[in-house]
Formats: C-alpha cells, structure tokens, sequence
C-alpha cells in the first residue's frame, strides 16, 4: 500500500510501506493523523478560560513520550477546575492507549454504590467484562491480573479515600507498560501518599481570566458590556477567580437588567448561590471534628477582624497552640486554606462564605457577629452557653435597662474568641467577669483601667490586646 487519503483531510497524506494487514494500516493512520487533527479542532472550549496553560504543565508530568508506567495528581479546592483539566487529557490523548477509562465522582460514587460496584464500572471499561463480584478483594485481584500486560489510561476523579486508590488502581505495578495514572482530588496528602512529588496545584484565574469567563457565561461575549463593566468587576471580584463561581454566576447574570444586577449583587452578599456551596462544602463534609470546628473559628475570625493584619495575626496565634497547629497544615492540604505571595495564610472569599453558611445552619448561637444576633443574645433570647466566639460590632449601642455589663460574660463558660468594636462599652461601664474559657481577647478600647479578678483565672490566653 502506497498511501491512504482520509476524506475530509486531503492535505494529510500518510505513507505506509509493509504493512502486513489492513489493521495495521488503520492503527498507524490513527496514530498520525489524530493528533494533528487536534491542531485544527481544538480541544480548549472557549468556555474554559485560563486552563490552556495549567493544561500543558500537567501534560509535562505526565511525559507521555516515556515508556514508564507514571501516576500523577491534579490537586485544588472544589470548582477549581481539576475535573475540566483531567477531561481535556483524556480526550487529547485516549487514542495512544489500548483502553482507556475516566471515572468521575468517585467519592461520592463509592459513597452511594460502593467498591464492588466501582470495580465492575472500571472492569466493564478497560476490559470489556461485565462481571459481578462477590468482593472488594475479588475486584482487585481480577484488574491486578488481567491489566498488567495492557497500556491503558485511567483517569479517577474526585478521590477522597485511600481506598479508592488501593482498590481501585492499586499501583503502577499492576498496569503494563507506558500506562498513565490521573488522580484529582481537594486533599493534597491524599495525593502525595500515591504519586509523590508529581502532584500539580490548580491555580485560581487571574483577574482578566476570570473576567471574560464571566462575561462568556453572562454576556456570550469575550467581554463584558461597557455599561456593565462596574458590576461585572463587583462579581468576578466577589468569586475571586473561582472558574465554577464565575460560571454559575455569569448564567444567573444572563438576561438581567441593571436593576436586576444590582439585586442580585446585594442578595450574594448574604446568600450565596446553593450550587457553589455545595461544591465547596464537599471539603468541609470530609474534615475529622477537630479539624471542622478550628475551620470554623478561622472563617469566624475572617469574618470578624476588622484588617486583614488582624486576621494574619489571629491564625499566627493559633498556630502557637501546639495542640492545633498542625491541623492548620491539614486545612492547607484540604484546599480550605492556602498560602499566599506573601508566605500568609489566607482563606478563599468563597470558602469563608462557605463557612458561614455552615456556622448559620448547623451551629447556630456558637459563633456570633451579627448585630441582630449580638442584640438577641444580650437580650437573653440565645443560648449564652453555646457562644464560642463572639464579635460585637463598633459602635453597637447597648440600652442600659436591657444589660447588666458588669456580669455580661457570666453566662458564655464556652466563650473562646470574644473581638469588641470601638465605642461599644462607655468608659463608666465596668467589667467585672471575664470567662476563664477565653483563648484570643481583642478589645482595644477596653472601658476600664483595670482587669476583673476573674481574669486571673484565665490560663487558656493566647493573646490579649487591649
């Protein structure tokens, strides 16, 4: 055979000396023409802004010129983009392999169905079996066997237990040669216990990224109408380059007058969307006690301190606390925290709105900074016994009828972070208890020259600032 024209491609011509048989002919056909017709079908959407690039670093990981058996991971919050990266790859590259396999939602699918039943799902795909199994282990032996001599592509997205690993996909070792391993997962630990250093951090979008995203989910525009400009830029910098965010965002957005922005801009503000929160809220679902209830006081504290110093400040003490430092590390790992330039810890606008979604519903009176709430709490309409953290506004006015200051803290035995505003307490007010619960004091105008004798109880202190 002197050559094949495929139809529809006649600038590409493919030379084929000896080929024994026509399959042959049609595997190398495939594999010279499918990837440079990726060069003229592009697999980028135009919806997926700023991924182009993170793409190609993930692709150099997976050196797919080598003929090693390689597992690499894809690390990120939730709505990052880890699923949209990992899809792209496996459309670019599934024709270099002899089966393939992509399995999304793997943690909630283990979850709802089990390991058995994801064992059968991978087994129907890169072998073409339909079994049912009567074990986890059963599974394992059976895809251990029978995909040693295979090159396959196995992409396992959302990953959020060890066992999915083990059961799953086991090691590189049970995958013949030139196989690829795409693990994506929300914890970072998770992924370095399996594939080491070969781990990518999915990065947020920029500002001029994450503003045309918007505007192709809101306007169907590469940018923002002009004379949306400004509420455009009020969204995106509320999603802070979030690419889930922004889309769901940018659709609520679609088709809505100013009036209607302007609406929807105040509501975000107190209620976010329940779509992005829950995406989000999967990383908190997953945290042991510990680890939910220091989140929750660091999303207090960003929502409570005034500067963003006196946030870095706060988290700084709690790392002091050898008891609970390292579980900082592990809110990092989790992608519910992150490191900024600066070398600072800082947390997401939309994970800190998660966060006081969850504090709102589900631990209601433990955490305090609404004036609302601050009046009913005063007022004796709250639990006091429940308050962990309290935050009293500047300049909340307190009737004097309705409070009795001296013993105002008696009753909060839980009470752990208490941050006071200027102007709350007038300088005749004297303090006489403080709880011998508290750990982080702010209160800087601080109505009285002295401290109450109960203050000398306080062992637990970190940081006063008064």
């Amino acid at each position: 055979m002197d050559g094949c024209i495929c139809g529809g491609w006649e600038n590409i011509r493919v030379s084929f000396p000896n080929f024994k048989d026509e399959a042959e002919c049609i595997k190398k056909l495939v594999d010279d023409i499918f990837p440079r017709s990726l060069q003229i079908i592009s697999p980028f959407p135009e919806s997926l802004v700023g991924i182009k690039s993170q793409v190609e670093k993930v692709t150099s990981l997976l050196d797919m010129e080598s003929n090693d058996v390689r597992s690499i991971g894809i690390w990120g919050m939730g709505g990052i983009g880890k699923t949209e990266i990992a899809n792209i790859l496996h459309q670019r590259y599934r024709h270099r392999f002899e089966a393939d396999c992509f399995l999304g939602d793997v943690g909630k699918l283990h979850q709802k169905n089990g390991l058995t039943w994801l064992q059968q799902v991978v087994i129907c795909k890169l072998l073409g079996e339909k079994l049912t199994l009567t074990s986890e282990h059963e599974g394992m032996n059976i895809l251990k066997n029978m995909l040693r001599w295979k090159k396959v592509l196995f992409i396992l997205d959302d990953v959020n237990h060890q066992e999915q690993w083990e059961f799953l996909v086991g090691g590189t070792e049970w995958l013949g040669r030139g196989s690829r391993i795409i693990l994506t997962a929300r914890d970072k630990h998770l992924l370095i216990s399996h594939v080491g250093d070969n781990v990518y951090e999915v990065q947020l979008l920029s500002e001029d990224e994450a503003l045309e995203l918007f505007s192709r989910h809101d306007f169907r525009e590469k940018s923002p109408k002009q004379d949306f400009m400004e509420l455009s830029r009020q969204v995106v910098n509320h999603a802070g380059g979030l690419p889930f965010a922004l889309k769901v965002l940018g659709s609520s957005f679609y088709g809505r007058d100013k009036k209607q922005w302007r609406d929807i801009i105040a509501r975000l503000k107190r209620i976010p969307p329940k779509d992005i929160l829950g995406k989000l809220r999967l990383s908190f679902d997953g945290l042991d006690k510990d680890e939910k209830e220091l989140f929750l006081d660091i999303a207090f504290l960003e929502i409570a301190c005034l500067t963003i110093y006196d946030f870095h400040l706060c988290v700084e003490l709690v790392q002091r606390d050898v008891s609970r430092s390292f579980l900082i590390d592990y809110l990092i790992e989790k992608s519910l925290l992150s490191i900024d330039l600066n070398n600072s810890i800082v947390m997401h606008n939309m994970i800190r709105e998660m966060g006081e979604n969850v504090i709102r519903e589900e631990y209601a009176n433990s955490r305090i900074w609404l004036p609302e709430e601050v009046c009913d709490l005063f007022k004796g309409k709250l639990i006091t016994e429940k308050v962990e953290s309290l935050r009293i506004p500047d300049d909340y006015y307190f009737k004097d009828d309705l409070v009795d200051y001296s013993n105002i803290f008696k009753r909060m035995q839980s009470l752990k972070i208490l941050i006071v505003g200027n102007g709350t307490f007038s300088s005749n007010c004297a303090i006489t208890y403080l709880p011998s619960s508290l750990q982080f004091i702010d209160w800087w105008w601080y109505p009285s020259i002295s401290l109450p004798e109960s203050f000398e109880q306080i062992t637990a202190c970190c940081a006063l600032f008064m």
